[in-house]
């Protein structure tokens, strides 16, 4: 009996995924991004008879509640002071009553709201609209798997030397995770088109803010750049898995001692787990509550491994 050298989990071997899920995720916030850029381009067109009533116009400064927000600085504080404005410490903003407002400063500041209106509604119409297009992804887990194989050949090579893999059960696996992975993302892209409406949506009650919409853009892209690094990493770990289970019966290996990191994000049954012989083929409960058995990296984020037994 041998225990085999085990396959540990690489960023290398999902990196690429990771990447190309990304750029299918950034689509969407490139065309509201392009959508906000033409209103910028319009704003810098824009004409006013001093500072504030330009300020006003491009979205610099806001007056919502009866208070003018936004990018101050000392010539602007100086302008709004004239008129009567009084700095609120609570609110970060000048205090100013509408009938104190001067006639062309209540146009501009009509015509911007009308203005951040019509950017929400252009937004809004655009998600409404927007149809998801997924590249094929096969090409990505063909890499992973040629990485893994890589590995798992360098493993063996004092022990014995396994049969080539088979290249169409190679691509099948690659396909049935390709096809997997697109449904991830088109639910995700269905989340995130309804989460931005909302957030839209709430954007349009609290005033149109374009600082806030902006910030909300970027803070929505950030959450799905890290929803593309997870789903390329747990899908990668679950090949990983399943490819090596099928390499090791290759080989005649159907037991394996379980391996599990001993930190904070470890389920405790897999703890359990660790240092303990299994086998694949009659997988341990790992959830004692239900039953349920499962080999590792097969739970849902799980990080453990299985080391092969050579007999």
């Amino acid at each position: 009996m041998k225990l085999l050298k085990i396959l540990h989990f690489k960023n290398e071997y999902y990196e690429a995924l990771e990447k190309g899920i990304n750029s299918i995720f950034k689509q969407l916030y490139l065309g509201i991004i392009d959508i906000i850029q033409k209103d910028i381009d319009q704003q810098i067109k824009l004409n006013a008879k001093n500072d504030l009533l330009y300020a006003i116009l491009n979205g610099k400064l806001q007056y919502i509640g009866g208070h003018l927000e936004g990018q101050l600085n000392a010539n602007l504080t100086k302008e709004i002071k004239k008129i009567g404005g009084v700095w609120d410490k609570k609110t970060k903003s000048f205090a100013i009553k509408d009938f104190n407002l001067p006639y062309d400063m209540r146009i501009a500041i009509g015509t911007s709201e009308v203005r951040r209106k019509e950017l929400n509604n252009k937004i809004m119409r655009y998600l409404e609209k927007y149809d998801i297009e997924i590249p094929e992804l096969e090409h990505y887990f063909f890499k992973t798997i040629n990485n893994i194989e890589v590995d798992f050949k360098d493993g063996l090579k004092s022990i014995t030397v396994p049969p080539e893999m088979n290249y169409e059960v190679l691509s099948k696996i690659a396909k049935d995770y390709a096809e997997n992975m697109k449904l991830y993302i088109k639910n995700w892209n269905e989340t995130s088109i309804k989460r931005l409406r909302d957030k839209i949506i709430d954007n349009t009650f609290n005033g149109y803010r374009s600082s806030k919409l902006i910030t909300m853009i970027q803070h929505d892209y950030d959450v799905s750049k890290t929803k593309a690094k997870f789903l390329a990493e747990q899908e990668t770990r679950l090949v990983l898995a399943n490819y090596s289970k099928a390499r090791y019966k290759d080989i005649g290996v159907d037991e394996y001692i379980w391996r599990a990191r001993h930190d904070n994000k470890t389920r405790p049954e897999h703890k359990l787990l660790d240092g303990k012989r299994c086998s694949f083929s009659n997988p341990p409960v790992v959830d004692l509550k239900t039953g349920r058995r499962a080999n590792p990296a097969e739970d849902y984020n799980c990080r453990c491994v299985a080391q092969g037994i050579y007999k």
